[in-house]
Protein backbone atom coordinates (compact mmCIF):
# COMPACT_ATOMS: atom_id res chain seq x y z
CA UNK A 1 0.00 0.00 0.00
CA UNK A 2 1.39 3.40 -1.00
CA UNK A 3 1.67 6.57 1.03
CA UNK A 4 -1.61 8.38 1.73
CA UNK A 5 -2.54 11.15 -0.67
CA UNK A 6 -3.63 14.42 0.91
CA UNK A 7 -5.72 17.06 -0.74
CA UNK A 8 -3.96 20.29 -1.59
CA UNK A 9 -4.58 23.17 0.81
CA UNK A 10 -3.48 26.72 1.38
CA UNK A 11 -1.63 27.03 4.69
CA UNK A 12 -2.77 29.64 7.19
CA UNK A 13 -0.48 32.66 7.18
CA UNK A 14 0.88 33.54 10.64
CA UNK A 15 0.20 37.01 11.96
CA UNK A 16 1.98 38.88 14.71
CA UNK A 17 -0.05 39.78 17.80
CA UNK A 18 0.72 41.89 20.85
CA UNK A 19 -0.26 39.17 23.30
CA UNK A 20 -1.67 35.64 23.17
CA UNK A 21 -5.34 34.86 23.42
CA UNK A 22 -6.34 33.51 26.80
CA UNK A 23 -7.77 30.05 27.15
CA UNK A 24 -7.73 27.81 30.17
CA UNK A 25 -5.22 24.96 29.92
CA UNK A 26 -2.92 26.46 27.27
CA UNK A 27 0.70 27.28 28.01
CA UNK A 28 2.51 30.15 26.30
CA UNK A 29 6.17 30.94 25.85
CA UNK A 30 7.13 34.57 25.41
CA UNK A 31 9.55 35.49 22.63
CA UNK A 32 11.38 38.74 21.99
CA UNK A 33 9.29 39.69 18.94
CA UNK A 34 5.89 38.10 19.61
CA UNK A 35 4.27 35.18 21.43
CA UNK A 36 4.64 31.53 20.65
CA UNK A 37 2.02 29.04 21.76
CA UNK A 38 3.48 25.76 22.88
CA UNK A 39 1.71 22.76 21.40
CA UNK A 40 0.26 21.62 24.68
CA UNK A 41 -3.23 21.29 26.03
CA UNK A 42 -4.52 18.62 28.36
CA UNK A 43 -5.91 15.74 26.36
CA UNK A 44 -4.49 16.91 23.03
CA UNK A 45 -0.98 15.43 23.05
CA UNK A 46 0.41 12.36 24.72
CA UNK A 47 1.78 13.15 28.14
CA UNK A 48 5.51 13.73 28.12
CA UNK A 49 7.40 13.01 31.29
CA UNK A 50 11.02 13.43 30.18
CA UNK A 51 12.54 15.34 27.28
CA UNK A 52 16.20 15.27 26.29
CA UNK A 53 17.76 18.53 25.14
CA UNK A 54 20.91 18.33 23.04
CA UNK A 55 22.98 21.52 22.93
CA UNK A 56 26.40 23.09 22.65
CA UNK A 57 27.16 24.39 26.17
CA UNK A 58 29.56 27.02 24.82
CA UNK A 59 26.80 28.69 22.78
CA UNK A 60 25.11 31.45 24.82
CA UNK A 61 21.95 31.41 22.69
CA UNK A 62 21.59 27.66 23.14
CA UNK A 63 22.01 27.90 26.92
CA UNK A 64 19.43 30.71 26.98
CA UNK A 65 17.04 28.51 25.00
CA UNK A 66 17.65 25.71 27.49
CA UNK A 67 16.54 27.98 30.35
CA UNK A 68 13.34 28.86 28.46
CA UNK A 69 12.68 25.17 27.74
CA UNK A 70 13.23 24.31 31.41
CA UNK A 71 10.85 27.05 32.55
CA UNK A 72 8.11 25.88 30.17
CA UNK A 73 8.69 22.25 31.15
CA UNK A 74 8.28 23.04 34.86
CA UNK A 75 4.78 24.41 34.21
CA UNK A 76 3.86 21.10 32.55
CA UNK A 77 5.58 18.77 35.01
CA UNK A 78 8.10 17.60 32.39
CA UNK A 79 11.66 16.74 33.37
CA UNK A 80 14.36 18.13 31.08
CA UNK A 81 17.58 16.17 30.73
CA UNK A 82 20.49 18.09 29.24
CA UNK A 83 23.07 16.46 26.96
CA UNK A 84 26.05 18.41 25.66
CA UNK A 85 27.47 18.40 22.14
CA UNK A 86 31.14 19.23 21.99
CA UNK A 87 33.30 18.93 18.88
CA UNK A 88 31.67 15.61 18.12
CA UNK A 89 28.78 13.72 19.67
CA UNK A 90 30.24 10.77 21.47
CA UNK A 91 28.49 7.38 21.22
CA UNK A 92 28.03 7.42 24.99
CA UNK A 93 25.95 10.62 24.64
CA UNK A 94 23.44 8.78 22.47
CA UNK A 95 23.53 5.83 24.89
CA UNK A 96 22.89 8.19 27.82
CA UNK A 97 19.87 9.74 26.05
CA UNK A 98 18.51 6.26 25.42
CA UNK A 99 19.11 5.24 29.05
CA UNK A 100 17.42 8.42 30.33
CA UNK A 101 14.12 7.20 28.93
CA UNK A 102 13.35 10.44 27.10
CA UNK A 103 9.97 10.71 25.37
CA UNK A 104 11.26 13.30 22.86
CA UNK A 105 14.43 15.09 21.80
CA UNK A 106 14.88 18.85 21.37
CA UNK A 107 18.01 19.97 19.55
CA UNK A 108 19.20 23.54 20.10
CA UNK A 109 20.46 24.69 16.73
CA UNK A 110 24.15 25.62 16.72
CA UNK A 111 26.95 25.07 14.25
CA UNK A 112 27.99 21.96 16.18
CA UNK A 113 24.51 20.39 16.15
CA UNK A 114 23.97 21.41 12.50
CA UNK A 115 27.17 19.71 11.39
CA UNK A 116 26.04 16.49 13.08
CA UNK A 117 22.35 16.65 12.14
CA UNK A 118 22.34 13.44 10.07
CA UNK A 119 23.72 11.44 13.01
CA UNK A 120 21.28 13.09 15.41
CA UNK A 121 18.27 12.48 13.17
CA UNK A 122 19.34 8.88 12.51
CA UNK A 123 19.64 8.28 16.26
CA UNK A 124 16.18 9.77 16.91
CA UNK A 125 14.61 7.71 14.12
CA UNK A 126 16.27 4.48 15.24
CA UNK A 127 15.00 5.05 18.78
CA UNK A 128 11.53 6.31 17.74
CA UNK A 129 12.10 9.67 19.44
CA UNK A 130 10.21 12.67 18.07
CA UNK A 131 12.90 15.26 17.31
CA UNK A 132 12.21 18.99 17.23
CA UNK A 133 14.66 21.74 16.30
CA UNK A 134 14.46 25.30 15.08
CA UNK A 135 16.24 24.85 11.76
CA UNK A 136 14.78 23.54 8.53
CA UNK A 137 18.05 21.65 8.01
CA UNK A 138 16.88 19.19 10.66
CA UNK A 139 13.46 18.57 9.10
CA UNK A 140 15.15 18.20 5.70
CA UNK A 141 17.32 15.52 7.32
CA UNK A 142 14.20 13.73 8.65
CA UNK A 143 13.33 15.33 12.00
CA UNK A 144 9.66 15.36 13.03
CA UNK A 145 9.34 19.14 12.88
CA UNK A 146 11.12 22.44 13.11
CA UNK A 147 9.92 25.76 14.46
CA UNK A 148 11.95 28.88 13.93
CA UNK A 149 12.63 31.82 11.66
CA UNK A 150 13.27 31.48 7.96
CA UNK A 151 16.98 32.38 7.99
CA UNK A 152 17.04 33.06 4.28
CA UNK A 153 14.52 35.87 4.77
CA UNK A 154 16.29 37.54 7.66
Amino acid sequence: MGAPVFASYTPMAPTQVREPFHREGWVYEGKVDDWRMLAYKDGVLPKLSQVAVLLDPSDTVATSELRAIQAAARTMGVVIKRFDVLERIEPDTFAAIRMAGADALIVAYTIRTALQRERIVAFAAANRLPLVSESREFSDAGALMTYGPNSARL
